[in-house]
C-alpha cells in the first residue's frame, strides 16, 4: 500500500510536469547575488550574467523541452546566450529526514524509504519508455542516487535528454534534490538546465555553480 502511495505522488517529478504545489507565503527575492526561496527554505547562487523571470523565453515557447511545470518557481535567464534554468519545486508530504535518521532501528522506516526509491525508479523507468518513443525526444537517460536521506539536501535525480524542437536540437539536463522545506516535510527541488546544444556547454559551468550553492537557509541550525 505504501508502494502504490508513493509511486502515485512520485510519477510526475520527473521533466517537471508537477501537481503538488507548496502555497507561496513570503514571496522569492534576490539579494546580494543570491535567490532566496523562504517559503521552501532554501537559496542559491546567482550566477554572473544570470537573471531571475518568471515567464518563459521566447525561444523556448511551445518546446517540448519544457514540459508543464504546475508550481514553477522562477526562470533563469542568461544575458548573452540562448540557455534558461528552469526551477520548480514538489512536496512530498514524507518527513524523510526524519525517517532516514531511524533507518536502521525502525522497521517501518526501513519500508518507508524503501518505498520511496522503489516509487521513484518505476516513476523513472516508465517515463523512460515513453520519451524514448516520443519523436521529438533524443537520448534520455537518468540517474537514481540513492543517497543518505538523513543529510539534506541530498541529489537524488539526475535527467538528460535532447529535444529535436522547431527545427533546432536542444538538450535539457534536470538535476533533483531532496530539500528540508519545513520542519516536518520534504520537497523536491528541480533545477533543469536547458539550450540549444550550441550553447549548452557554454551554460553547463554556471548551472553546476548554482545547483552547488544550494542551501537550506531557514531550518539549518534547527536540528
Amino acid at each position: 500500500m505504501i508502494e502504490k502511495i508513493l509511486i502515485r505522488a512520485f510519477i510526475v517529478i520527473l521533466l517537471p510536469i508537477t501537481i503538488l504545489a507548496c502555497a507561496p507565503v513570503q514571496p522569492p527575492y534576490v539579494e546580494n547575488s543570491k535567490y532566496f526561496n523562504p517559503t521552501n527554505n532554501f537559496s542559491i547562487d546567482l550566477p554572473n550574467n544570470w537573471e531571475v523571470s518568471k515567464k518563459i523565453p521566447n525561444w523556448l515557447e511551445n518546446s517540448v523541452c519544457v514540459g508543464t511545470p504546475k508550481n514553477l518557481q522562477a526562470y533563469f535567464e542568461n544575458k548573452d546566450i540562448k540557455a534558461t534554468i528552469q526551477l520548480d519545486i514538489v512536496k512530498t508530504f514524507l518527513n524523510l529526514k526524519g525517517a532516514s535518521d531511524n533507518y536502521y532501528s525502525s522497521t517501518f522506516s526501513r519500508t518507508l524509504i524503501d518505498s520511496f526509491y522503489d516509487g521513484l525508479e518505476k516513476s523513472l523507468d516508465k517515463q523512460e519508455k515513453i520519451l524514448n518513443s516520443d519523436r521529438f525526444i533524443e537520448d534520455f537517460t537518468y540517474i537514481l542516487n540513492k543517497n543518505n536521506l538523513a543529510s539534506l539536501p541530498s541529489k537524488i535525480i539526475e535527467v538528460k535528454l535532447k529535444c529535436n524542437d522547431k527545427e533546432e536540437m536542444i538538450k535539457k539536463e534536470l538535476t533533483s534534490y531532496i530539500v528540508l522545506c519545513d520542519k516536518d516535510d520534504t520537497c523536491f527541488v528541480n533545477f533543469s538546465l536547458i539550450a540549444p546544444v550550441s550553447d549548452f556547454e557554454k551554460s553547463k559551468n554556471s548551472f553546476n555553480k548554482m545547483i552547488r550553492s544550494l542551501s537550506a537557509w531557514n531550518l539549518q541550525n534547527s536540528y
